[in-house]
């Protein structure tokens, strides 16, 4: 069964939900902003552009998106060390490899970041291609960074299965015409109810789970 795979970044590849909201809510405490739970919820899966335009309209700040993102990224750099990855995810990795099944990255983080992430994880190894938020000029929910991963995987979307854990990744999966995967990380309960099937743990995955998605 030939098909491919695209992972969603944060709060997929890597648990990242509190290193994110936790720096991005201390640049913005500056500012007299803070994002409560329910806040953080509409931002999920955001590009870092569109969530700052969507902070300067509805706060009335003047965030430039080039300095918010390094101070940003200041931060998150503390808490690079002491993350790990989900032995489940590993194992699904690895099992997709052994069957030859080509994956991708589509995160709507900025390249540098996406890099560094990666890398610091040991995770590129696994990915023919990673595509950021750089690469395209629309973002999810629109399919067009999905569409570039399996354009870039020498797949035709309806043979992609996208993993995801927020509601705009899936809806960009079921624009593009690609199965979905909801992942529930303990963030987003209910959030990607509209996926092909829903997991909450990385064991439930296989190669042939997913090709049953087919």
């Amino acid at each position: 069964m030939k098909y491919a795979v695209i992972f969603d970044m944060d709060g997929v590849l890597v648990d990242s939900h509190e290193m994110i909201w936790s720096s991005v809510n201390k640049v913005l405490g500056e500012k007299g902003v803070h994002l409560g739970k329910g806040d953080i919820n509409q931002y999920v899966g955001m590009s870092f552009k569109d969530a700052v335009e969507a902070w300067n309209s509805r706060y009335g700040l003047d965030l430039y998106l080039e300095s918010f993102t390094d101070e940003v990224w200041d931060l998150e750099l503390k808490f690079l060390d002491g993350m790990k990855l989900d032995r489940g995810l590993v194992s699904l990795l690895n099992d997709l490899r052994t069957h030859y099944v080509p994956m991708a990255v589509g995160t709507s983080s900025q390249r540098f970041r996406a890099d560094i992430m990666l890398d610091s994880l040991d995770l590129k190894k696994y990915f023919s291609a990673v595509i950021s938020a750089n690469d395209v000029t629309k973002h999810k929910p629109e399919p067009d960074l999905f569409l570039k991963a399996a354009s870039r995987l020498s797949m035709p979307p309806e043979r992609c299965v996208v993993i995801e854990d927020a509601a705009s990744g899936i809806e960009a999966a079921k624009r593009g015409n690609m199965k979905s995967v909801g992942y529930e990380n303990g963030y987003n309960n209910g959030e990607v109810r509209e996926a092909d099937i829903v997991i909450n743990n990385f064991s439930q995955l296989s190669y042939d789970s997913l090709a049953g998605l087919f």
